[in-house]
């Protein structure tokens, strides 16, 4: 019986031994990446961070309730709403960063759709059929698989022709009772 407890035992503390060694393998497999926080003692426009997106070009977009922010790894770039700029963004309280099939970046904010040029370095903004720039509150804006773009609004659910920066509110289309607050959009 003394046999086979040894035996345990050396077994046992063979695949201590192992796990200890894995587990220092693994820390050794990712101590290569590196966390830095992002803060306003940094840059950031603002602590509250609503919304994050990484594209194509590198760059992380990080929407706060203060603007848009543009980070290239080492600066952080801010965008505002300005009054007196029609090309800024429409609102500073940024709900939902999304970049859809055509690696083009849009912004849901508290006032609006807004669309980044990225060779210009502007806005677009989404107007309403009335050619208003479209000012509801806006949660979330979602791509179907066909390449439609819809808006999750506070106004109920709108689509958006990409061509004519234009919102079309479809909430009866798809059977929304009037003055339906529609916070997200997902495809079956």
């Amino acid at each position: 019986m003394l046999k086979i407890n040894k035996k345990l035992l050396a077994y046992i503390f063979s695949i201590s031994l192992f796990s200890i060694s894995y587990a220092q393998m693994e820390n050794t497999i990712y101590s290569g990446y590196l966390f830095k926080q992002i803060t306003m003692e940094n840059g950031l426009s603002n602590n509250q961070v609503n919304a994050i997106c990484h594209d194509e070009f590198g760059f992380m977009w990080f929407g706060t309730i203060e603007g848009l922010n543009r980070y290239d790894g080492y600066n952080l770039k801010i965008y505002r709403h300005d009054p007196d700029d029609t090309n800024s963004i429409c609102n500073n309280l940024i709900r939902s960063i999304f970049i859809d099939s055509k690696k083009r970046l849009w912004l849901a904010t508290e006032k609006g759709v807004d669309l980044f040029d990225q060779e210009k370095d502007i806005f677009k903004h989404v107007k309403t059929v009335n050619n208003t720039q479209f000012s509801g509150l806006c949660w979330k804006i979602f791509e179907t698989k066909n390449d439609s773009l819809y808006i999750a609004s506070s106004q109920g659910l709108y689509s958006i022709d990409k061509i004519t920066m234009t919102a079309y509110n479809v909430s009866s289309t798809y059977n929304l009772p009037p003055n339906t607050v529609v916070s997200v959009v997902y495809q079956d």
